[in-house]
């Protein structure tokens, strides 16, 4: 089931945190990873898990919210790394300001429907700027007139 060669394992659909729970044999295999994992905050709102050389892919970005930067996104076991790391008393990531998004967040504040990155929409004050996979810039403008609501009500 499990492939491993030379080159060491591969983080992908099969090696995952929710296969964990199921297959004794990827929970082996998971456990030994972690324990090797190191774990550092990187960019302020972020956290950098790296496997070391026999993972592969090797470097993972969590967000602070917990999304992974690889194609696992929340399966990875770089989540499970970070939760490890912030249970045994690591420094937490720093949690961004409301309005503002140091990368395009993976779900649509308003709608909860898939977001993409939107350079054009990107700023020095409200971070990076992203689009509704089903309201394009509308969602993103309605969230950003909801912040001020939501730090400073009336």
């Amino acid at each position: 089931m499990i492939a491993a060669d030379r080159k060491g394992v591969v983080l992908d659909s099969t090696l995952t945190a929710s296969q964990a729970r199921i297959s004794p044999e990827v929970k082996h295999i998971l456990t030994n990873i972690l324990k090797e994992a190191f774990v550092v905050v990187y960019h302020q709102f972020f956290y950098r898990v790296d496997f070391g050389p026999g993972v592969h892919p090797q470097l993972h970005i969590v967000s602070h919210d917990m999304y992974c930067n690889c194609a696992l996104e929340m399966d990875c076991a770089a989540l499970v790394a970070v939760k490890i790391y912030l249970r045994d008393g690591g420094e937490p990531a720093t949690i961004p300001n409301p309005g503002y998004f140091p990368a395009a967040p993976h779900f649509c504040p308003v709608c909860g429907a898939r977001t993409r990155y939107d350079p054009g929409l990107s700023s020095h004050h409200r971070g990076i700027g992203w689009l509704c996979s089903k309201q394009g810039v509308v969602h993103y403008w309605q969230h950003q007139g909801m912040v001020p609501r939501v730090v400073c009500p009336t």
